[in-house]
């Protein structure tokens, strides 16, 4: 039921799902994380990371973190928005990491990322060795 939405976000984005797997799963790992406004918020995120430099899993962590900067619209707003990952800034806060907001999202968020893309390595590994049989 949500794929749907996840797939026409990434495309009003600029960003291809057939063609940037790791895109899609991190949109759809995103919506099973935390509420779905993020993984909407996500496409758009991602398109300004890589806009301004960012590649691989840093602009994926990056715009993942991002998108959980939101003004009262629900939009994204890294300059005046609140960090809505109330759940993460309460673990960081309990374990009295010494750590701003940003970095303790981008923390989890960068940890979630390469564990979606070791997945994909295994599978591109799985897939070749079976390719060559």
């Amino acid at each position: 039921e949500r794929l749907p939405t996840n797939i026409a976000d990434l495309y009003e984005a600029g960003i291809h799902p057939d063609y940037d797997l790791e895109a899609l799963l991190n949109t759809t790992d995103l919506y099973n994380q935390a509420s779905p406004i993020h993984s909407r918020r996500f496409p758009e995120a991602l398109a300004i990371a890589r806009r301004g430099g960012l590649q691989g899993l840093e602009a994926i962590a990056w715009a993942r973190t991002a998108s959980f900067y939101l003004n009262s619209r629900n939009e994204l707003d890294l300059h005046t928005g609140r960090n809505h990952a109330s759940g993460l800034l309460g673990i960081c806060a309990r374990e009295r990491r010494p750590v701003t907001e940003w970095e303790c999202v981008y923390g989890d968020q960068m940890r979630r990322t390469q564990e979606i893309a070791h997945v994909l390595d295994l599978y591109a590994q799985v897939y070749q060795t079976m390719q060559q049989e």
